[in-house]
């Protein structure tokens, strides 16, 4: 949880930050096979920051939401994005193609240049510094290159790792111990997706997924 000290300064606003979270997803390889033609099956990270309306300012925009999906942890340790550094200098990531990071007020806005800074861990939080400068739908009219930066407390999640339910507990942690050493997180019980609904012409029945079919994921808490 962020503390009161936390703000983002956004233009002219001091505007509280309520929340600011790191988790790591890896998606199930059958998906991306199936349904994005084998792509995206690494670790992805997110980054979000949320913030607050305050009330003691009387004019003030919607609460932004920052988020950026370009990290990576250097090593196969979540420990060691202490002392890291990413930055982009133009909205779109070469590679994917994808925006390097999102400003969300009354519409999601490109974060174009930015820099953000691991400064130091404690457990599994990290003290950090994000600037950089984004357009934004204002709510009296659009402006160009409006400057922002912060600095808060984000907290490691952990690890979401995405299967079926027909894999097993190690299957799971081997897909996790590709990218990252399994042996820093605890693992949890397999949690099975709800099952679908399937809307026939007079009734809603259940649509019972084979087990192979069933989604399925674990996470991976931070020791």
């Amino acid at each position: 949880m962020a503390t009161p000290d936390d703000i983002l300064t956004l233009a002219d606003y001091q505007i509280p930050i309520e929340s600011a979270v790191l988790t790591g997803v890896i998606p199930d390889p059958a998906w991306c096979d199936q349904f994005n033609d084998g792509l995206g099956k690494e670790l992805g990270w997110t980054l979000e920051i949320i913030t607050a309306m305050d009330p003691n300012v009387n004019v003030q925009p919607y609460a932004p939401i920052l988020t950026t999906e370009s990290l990576a942890c250097p090593t196969r340790h979540w420990r060691d994005f202490e002392n890291t550094e990413f930055s982009w200098s133009q909205a779109e990531n070469d590679k994917s193609g994808e925006y390097h990071g999102t400003l969300h007020m009354d519409a999601h806005d490109v974060i174009k240049r930015a820099t953000i800074k691991f400064l130091r861990r404690t457990k599994n939080q990290f003290r950090i510094q994000w600037s950089g400068v984004s357009d934004l739908q204002w709510p009296e009219s659009p402006d160009e290159n409006v400057e922002f930066s912060l600095t808060t407390t984000a907290i490691f999640s952990g690890i979401i790792v995405s299967g079926n339910a027909e894999e097993s507990s190690e299957a799971f942690r081997a897909r996790l111990d590709r990218y990252l050493d399994a042996d820093d997180f605890e693992q949890s019980d397999i949690q099975l997706a709800a099952e679908e609904m399937k809307t026939g012409l007079k009734k809603l029945v259940p649509w019972k997924l084979s087990r192979a079919n069933r989604a399925a994921s674990c996470s991976f808490r931070p020791k």
